[in-house]
C-alpha cells in the first residue's frame, strides 16, 4: 500500500535531510558575521551564539524561510506527505488526500496549485528542442473545452501545440493562440531539429511544411486512420485522461497541462519524489 508506505516514511528528521540532500533546505547557514551557525532541531532554526568582542550574536534563521515551504501553516513533514501523495495518485484524487491527511479542501486546492507551479516553471524553462535527422516527430494542436454534440463547431478553451518524439518518452507542449500557420511555424521551426521527419494531420496550418526543406513532412488523414474524427486527436485524448474536468478552464488549463507533462516525463512513481524535490530546489532556491 502506497500511500501507508508514504505515511511510514515521513519522520521529521528523515524528511529534513531528504530535503538538505535534495538542496531545498539549507545545510547550513552563515551569520551576518560569517560565524557558522548551528542548526537547533526543536526549534527549527539556525542559531549563532558566538561572542564577539564581548557581544553575543543572536542571529537566527528559520530552516523554512525563503524556501518552498516558507509561510505555510502546515508542518514541513505534513508538505512532505502531501506532495508524496500528489505526485503518486491520479485524479480524482483531492477527497483522498484531505481524508488522509485530515487537511480542509481549500489547504489541498491550495498545495495543489503551489505544486504545479513547480511543474509549470519545469515545462518552460526546459524549453529543449526534439528531433534531428533520422528521428521522428508527430505534432498535432487540440483546443481542449468541453466539445460541441455538432460536429464541426467551435470548442471554446485553450489551444494547445504538442509534439512526441518516437521511440523516447520526449515532448513537449506549448500553449498557443491559435492554430494559423504563422504561429505554428513559429513554434515548429524554434522547437524541432532540422533533419527531423515530421508526422501530422492535414491541417493547412502545417501546408508550408510541404515546401520546407529543413524537415521531412509526412500527412496522415486522421479520418482514415488512427483518430476518431468525433473525439478528436490522439494528443487531446492523451492530454485530456490527465485533466480532470475542473482543470480545462482556461484559468486552470496550464497548471494541469504542466502537470501531465512532468509525469510523463517521469513515468515511475517511486522516482518521482526524487525528481520532483530537485525541481523545487531549482524553483525556490533557499537562502
Amino acid at each position: 500500500n502506497l500511500i501507508k508506505a508514504v505515511r511510514m516514511s515521513c519522520e521529521e528528521s528523515e524528511v529534513i535531510a531528504f530535503l538538505q540532500r535534495h538542496g531545498c533546505l539549507l545545510s547550513e547557514k552563515t551569520c551576518p558575521s560569517g560565524h557558522l551557525c548551528k542548526y537547533i532541531p526543536s526549534q527549527r532554526r539556525f542559531r549563532c551564539r558566538k561572542i564577539n568582542n564581548g557581544i553575543k550574536c543572536d542571529f537566527a534563521h528559520s530552516i523554512r524561510k525563503n524556501t518552498f515551504f516558507s509561510k505555510a501553516h502546515l508542518t514541513i513533514p505534513k508538505i512532505f506527505e502531501f506532495v508524496s501523495l500528489w505526485l503518486l495518485l491520479n485524479h480524482p484524487r483531492q477527497n483522498i488526500i484531505a481524508d488522509e491527511l485530515v487537511m480542509s479542501s481549500h489547504v489541498v486546492v491550495d498545495w495543489s496549485n503551489f505544486c504545479r507551479e513547480v511543474c509549470t516553471f519545469v515545462m518552460f524553462d526546459r524549453n529543449y528542442q526534439l528531433g534531428g535527422p533520422g528521428i521522428t516527430v508527430e505534432i498535432d494542436e487540440a483546443k481542449f473545452g468541453k466539445l460541441k454534440y455538432n460536429r464541426g463547431r467551435v470548442i471554446r478553451g485553450q489551444w494547445v501545440f504538442g509534439c512526441f518524439e518516437r521511440g523516447t518518452k520526449m515532448c513537449f507542449f506549448e500553449p498557443v493562440a491559435n492554430r494559423t500557420a504563422a504561429t505554428l511555424m513559429a513554434v515548429i521551426r524554434d522547437r524541432i531539429l532540422p533533419g527531423t521527419t515530421i508526422i501530422s494531420d492535414c491541417w493547412r496550418g502545417y501546408d508550408p511544411l510541404l515546401t520546407d526543406r529543413d524537415y521531412e513532412y509526412l500527412r496522415v488523414n486522421h479520418s482514415l486512420n488512427f483518430v476518431d474524427p468525433q473525439s478528436g486527436a490522439r494528443m487531446r485524448r492523451d492530454v485530456r485522461s490527465g485533466i480532470p474536468r475542473c482543470g480545462r478552464h482556461e484559468e486552470h488549463f496550464l497548471g494541469y497541462l504542466a502537470e501531465h507533462y512532468w509525469k510523463r516525463q517521469h513515468p515511475v512513481r517511486r522516482s518521482r519524489l526524487h525528481h520532483f524535490f530537485k525541481d523545487v530546489a531549482t524553483v525556490y532556491p533557499p537562502q
